[in-house]
């Protein structure tokens, strides 16, 4: 009983932790909005105004999205673990991330266009590599934890050796600096910080 007891003040100490940065990402930006106009724009005061556009446009749904990819997130990490029966599973060590890495570079050094494909790409070599680790545990008949985590770093070492391959080939200009920028959070539109 005791143990149920700490799991749910932690449960709670966790929720209001969440919730308060998630209050505070509300008034951090590049355009400062302060408690009182915040709580202006929720009474409906400032309608039409700069503060209630960046309120609206940028930082609730910024919050919001936040929130929801953290929940997405965790959720599947812990799906993840559960299934692998390993505390320690993660994408990185079932060779899902290299995957996908060398999907999106296949989809750039292809030719590419949009957003859509890569991601797409990137999707389809992340299932394949993780296919490929649950057919090497199966062909080698050793359903143990360690024995994914094993797979996975040789599938991970032939999606690296794939991707540098591809890094060679790839027009120095053009492909090779979108294959360095992937994924696009960390370049394009994505780098500039919101107000």
């Amino acid at each position: 009983m005791k143990k149920h007891g700490r799991d749910w003040a932690a449960a709670a100490a966790c929720l209001l932790l969440v919730g308060g940065l998630g209050t505070v990402s509300l008034f951090v930006g590049s355009f400062p909005l302060s408690l009182s106009q915040i709580g202006s724009i929720l009474a409906g005061g400032m309608e039409g105004t700069l503060e209630a556009q960046v309120f609206w446009q940028l930082r609730f749904p910024r919050m919001c999205m936040g929130l929801l990819a953290g929940w997405a997130l965790g959720l599947a990490g812990g799906v993840y673990q559960t299934v692998f029966r390993n505390p320690l599973a993660s994408p990185d060590l079932t060779g899902v991330a290299s995957g996908a890495s060398l999907g999106a570079a296949c989809a750039i050094v292809l030719g590419a266009g949009t957003r859509l494909e890569i991601m797409g790409g990137s999707f389809l070599m992340g299932m394949a590599a993780l296919a490929l680790v649950l057919l090497l545990v199966g062909a080698a008949r050793l359903e143990r934890t360690g024995s994914y985590i094993l797979a996975g770093v040789i599938v991970s070492s032939l999606a690296e050796a794939g991707l540098m391959t591809l890094k060679v080939m790839a027009d120095p200009e053009r492909e090779l600096a979108a294959i360095g920028s992937w994924p696009p959070s960390r370049c394009g539109p994505w780098a500039a910080s919101p107000p």
